[in-house]
This record gives structure tokens, sequence and C-alpha cells, in this order.
């Protein structure tokens, strides 16, 4: 084997280890991005009242894998958020152009209402 052969070699097994690691990584945080985003939220909900999917994105942005990419982690905003209004946590409620989250305020009530 000349030394270029070792050189792919090796870099190819580098390579297959970094992916390793990072879907280790990524495993491992998965259910706990969603723990601490979900509390996160709701206690920036109860001091804040509402917040806008730009607030959210700021909120939770850095508590994100960061093997994820920009898009990645917007989308899995987007799914958190769906998790939560399907869980009846929180509501998205649209005024014109102003799309808003809010905590559900009674779990019977399908509107939360903001002013």
């Amino acid at each position: 084997m000349n030394i270029y052969e070792t050189f792919n070699n090796l870099r190819y097994h580098y390579e297959n280890e970094v992916v390793e690691f990072k879907k280790a990584e990524y495993s491992m945080h998965k259910g706990l991005e969603y723990k601490k985003c979900k509390a996160l939220l709701q206690d920036a909900l109860e001091d804040h009242k509402f917040l806008t999917r730009e607030d959210i994105d700021k909120l939770w942005w850095n508590l994100l894998s960061n093997v994820l990419s920009d898009k990645q982690k917007k989308t899995k905003v987007g799914n958190m958020l769906t998790k939560m209004r399907e869980e009846r946590i929180i509501v998205n409620e649209t005024k014109g152009n102003v799309s808003v989250w809010s905590l559900l305020k009674n779990k019977s009530d399908l509107r939360a209402t903001f002013t």
C-alpha cells in the first residue's frame, strides 16, 4: 500500500467516525431538546403572554443540536411547536399578518386570545 492509499484509507475511517459521533450526539440530545425547549417556552409565555415565531426561533436556537443545519433547525422548531399545539399546551393565533403563540388558557378552550 502506498502513501496515497494509506492517506485515503485513514481519511475514510476518520470521516465515518465523525459521522457516527454526530449521529450518536444527535440521538443522545433528541429527547432532551424537546423537554428543555418546552419548559423554556412555557416560562417565556408565562412572562410575556405571547411570542412570535421569530421570538421562539431565537429562544430555542442555541438549545438545538449543532449537528443540525439552519434549515433542519427551522423544521425542528416547527415540528416541536406542532407537537406542543397537539398536546394542547400552546395555541397559534393570527390577526392580519401577525401570527403569535400563547399558552392555552383552559384545556377545554380551543383558542387563546392576545391583545
